[in-house]
């Protein structure tokens, strides 16, 4: 559709007998307006205008049971190597399936600032050769038996993960350990993922929406901040294997890392897999974790990202958001889905898109980590929408910091996120992975087990308080990317920042560090 400025609503159903299968139901709704402004091309208008404003059906209200229960989860066994490896075997017999997954303490948070790249680099270079198998060896004997092996680089942590039959689970683990504690880094596959990753870099100049989003994050953070650094091809091209070992060493430690396994197994024996594989691993070097600080904002900036040509601006919201560890962090996620982040369920979609039409999407996010990150709003609209589409905003903004919620929002996310929670535990990586978050932000299995029940105790009250704790309706790091031309009709202040104090960038330039 988006590439066929032709589509009409008619056209998409009649490929769908080819494509759709008896045993699946799927139901499609595609609004005329909706279309028009969906397959606007980036670079061309978007009919976002009052033109294609339309009015949402109300959301069908879902009873919740009278008494809403903790979840059962699968038997916990975990003890703890001598070395500081914690391990987690969750038993799910209902299937002959099992999934491994290492959580190690070395994400992108712990980037080299002399160095950028290389955490993200030594994670994706960890299957690509040991000092007993090549990247090929490797990927024959995991396929061999039909598994999966990955390996990748998050904020807060490195993530290896294997998931295969349950027969074939000491193989898993023998994998798992061998790529994380002897990895080989060899040249020739670090010249492949090279290659790989100046591309996706470059790429990012010509995509609008991330390139918008990246201007955002090193508004508000600063360069020096992981999360707020530009990376440039000329840093990739930098690194060395002599590089990733390096940061292997520091890095890929015992103590802090997390080994867990779940599935159709049996405790006993994976605690005899562990220590065969794991016993012996010890850090070569003391292990060094330090989180980023808390980022401050005393007031607003704003930044004008030069796109010659655009018919949309790009317009991101940056401000600091409170760490995934704090105890209202429940009534966070609440209000970020009243707010921005439920979809055609939230306030803003129905303000800017419905009943205003200035937008197709807009949506907001807190980012979940151990430390203090960020709130994000993201939105585009047709370029001589952008002024009033940022008052809008604004206006919204303000409005929910002083009125807070209502009983009616509330019990829509209530519903949302109790109703959806038994999706977000289907699968053994579902599991693993809600497990694995919860003990890497401190808390324990009863996090997992009683989150819908601690929903469900939420209060307007509560919401409405963490409003105020954690929301700043006035201040923000915005970032606008269009033509440039949109700036002759622009108002004295943008966001309550002098026009005169505006920084414009272009569309290539790569921000300089600040001191």
């Amino acid at each position: 559709m988006r590439a066929d400025d032709s589509t009409t609503p008619g056209r998409p159903t009649r490929p769908a007998p080819g494509w759709m299968q008896a045993t699946a139901v799927l139901t499609a709704l595609v609004a005329a307006a909706s279309l028009a402004v969906a397959t606007a091309p980036s670079g061309m208008a978007a009919r976002t205008a009052g033109d294609v404003a339309v009015e949402l059906p109300p959301i069908p209200e879902v009873a919740l049971p009278e008494t809403i229960e903790a979840v059962t989860l699968p038997p916990v066994t975990t003890f703890t190597l001598a070395n500081g490896l914690q391990v987690v075997v969750a038993e799910r017999r209902d299937r002959p399936l099992a999934y491994v997954l290492l959580s190690v303490p070395a994400g992108t948070a712990q980037d080299d600032p002399a160095l950028p790249g290389v955490a993200e680099m030594t994670a994706a270079m960890l299957t690509k050769g040991t000092d007993t198998r090549s990247a090929v060896d490797i990927a024959r004997t995991i396929e061999s038996v039909g598994g999966e092996l990955a390996a990748s680089a998050a904020v807060e942590e490195a993530r290896i993960s294997a998931a295969v039959l349950a027969e074939h689970v000491p193989l898993a683990i023998e994998l798992v350990a061998e790529v994380a504690q002897r990895p080989a880094f060899p040249a020739s596959e670090l010249a492949i993922l090279m290659q790989q990753a100046v591309a996706g870099v470059q790429q990012q100049f010509d995509d609008p929406g991330a390139l918008a989003a990246l201007h955002a994050d090193q508004l508000l953070y600063g360069d020096r901040h992981p999360l707020g650094h530009f990376q440039t091809v000329e840093e990739l091209r930098a690194l060395t294997p002599q590089h990733l070992a390096v940061f292997h060493r520091r890095h890929y430690t015992p103590q802090g890392s997390r080994l867990l396994v779940a599935g159709d197994v049996d405790p006993g024996q994976v605690r005899a897999l562990v220590e065969r594989h794991f016993g012996a691993w010890q850090a070569a070097e003391e292990a060094r974790l330090e989180l980023p600080g808390a980022v401050r904002l005393e007031q607003s900036r704003v930044r004008f990202v030069e796109w010659p040509g655009q018919t949309q601006v790009r317009i991101e919201l940056r401000q600091p958001g409170p760490p995934a560890t704090v105890d209202d962090w429940l009534a966070v996620s609440v209000y970020n889905y009243v707010l921005g982040g439920g979809g055609f369920a939230s306030r803003l979609m129905e303000v800017v898109r419905s009943r205003l039409g200035q937008t197709y999407d807009v949506h907001t996010t807190y980012a979940a980590r151990a430390f203090p990150a960020h709130f994000s709003l993201s939105t585009f609209t047709r370029a001589e929408e952008v002024w009033s589409t940022l008052e809008v905003l604004r206006s919204e903004l303000r409005r929910f910091y002083e009125e807070g919620i209502t009983a009616e929002e509330l019990a829509k996310a209530q519903r949302f996120f109790i109703l959806g929670y038994p999706m977000a535990l289907e699968t053994l990586a579902d599991v693993s992975g809600s497990i694995d978050r919860a003990l890497g932000s401190g808390r324990g299995l009863d996090w997992v087990s009683e989150y819908p029940v601690r929903v469900a105790a939420l209060t307007v009250d509560d919401v409405n308080q963490a409003i105020r704790r954690h929301f700043d309706p006035e201040r923000f790091a915005v970032v606008l990317l269009g033509d440039p031309r949109v700036l002759e009709g622009a108002p004295e202040t943008i966001w309550g920042v002098p026009r005169s104090q505006l920084q414009r960038v272009g569309r290539t330039e790569v921000p300089k560090p600040s001191s």
